[in-house]
């Protein structure tokens, strides 16, 4: 992801040096400050192991956001913007394109990856399981891709110097599969049990509204520099469904079990503040 979120920066930055006021009539970069509040619905705890009660979103409350904005000739905007953690290390990328063909209404469209965490989930099978061990380097924590694809329509509001975008949209929400292993020893005993989790690639639709707004404080030059926010609100329901095959022994001893969750309602809230210029 980071290294496509670079290329996308470079062929940017190209289209810019050869053809910066042909096509682009203005650019605006960003620097902001934001946070997460991510809410998961928990189920009660049953006989097979629900991932989404362990899911912690992306895993940063506090996050740092890069954007830059070109202004292009005949009502067409596109924008990138990247988040990064404490590690200053981007996580995602979201890339949209706007067209304004009325004054007070336009249209968006855009893609964003993002990643998302679960962990602590070996502690289903250390209250499942009390006679045994959990033991593996990697049972308490991994990753999935999650991919979103969004259009919508959004509300030029400008009055003096502030400006805002008022934007509804939705779209597919869409994340990878992946296996995850989980291995149990017998406590006081030799017997060794092996779970293979294939969890399914899944697909669920979402809605999210935003606003975003643009406060001109002063210009030097062809250059302004001021403030700006976002705001944006993530509905959807989801649910993380697999395929758990069970090794007793050896791996002819075998068993097969298929899930299919209730799926959770997500609730997230994302906002930033920050500075920008624009020339």
């Amino acid at each position: 992801m980071k290294q496509i979120f670079l290329l996308i920066v470079f062929l940017c930055s190209f289209t810019i040096w050869i053809s910066y006021g042909q096509f682009i009539e203005g650019v605006r970069g960003s620097l902001s400050i934001g946070n997460n509040h991510l809410k998961i619905e928990k189920t009660p705890q049953s006989d097979m192991l629900d991932f989404m009660n362990y899911n912690i979103g992306n895993n940063q409350n506090i996050y740092v956001n890069l954007s830059v904005l070109f202004e292009l000739k005949k009502n067409f905007d596109i924008s990138l913007q990247t988040d990064m953690g404490s590690n200053l290390k981007p996580y995602n990328f979201t890339l949209k394109a706007f067209y304004t063909p009325l004054k007070y209404m336009g249209v968006l469209g855009g893609y964003c990856n993002d990643k998302v965490y679960f962990k602590d989930y070996g502690a289903f099978h250390k209250l499942k399981n009390p006679d045994y061990n959990v033991n593996g380097r990697d049972y308490y924590e991994n990753t999935l891709h999650s991919n979103n694809l969004f259009a919508g329509v959004f509300f030029p509001v400008s009055y003096n110097r502030l400006n805002a975008k008022i934007a509804f949209t939705g779209g597919l929400n869409f994340t990878n599969s992946i296996k995850i292993p989980i291995f149990e020893k017998k406590i006081n005993g030799n017997e060794i049990r092996k779970y293979e989790y294939n969890i399914s690639s899944d697909n669920t639709w979402f809605v999210q509204p935003s606003i975003e707004f643009t406060y001109d404080c002063f210009t030097i030059g062809n250059s302004t520099l001021g403030i700006l926010g976002n705001l944006n609100h993530t509905l959807m329901q989801k649910s993380l469904d697999y395929e758990r095959t069970q090794f007793k022994w050896t791996y002819q001893n075998r068993e097969t079990i298929f899930t299919d969750f209730k799926k959770h309602n997500v609730n997230h809230l994302k906002w930033d503040i920050g500075v920008f210029v624009k020339w």
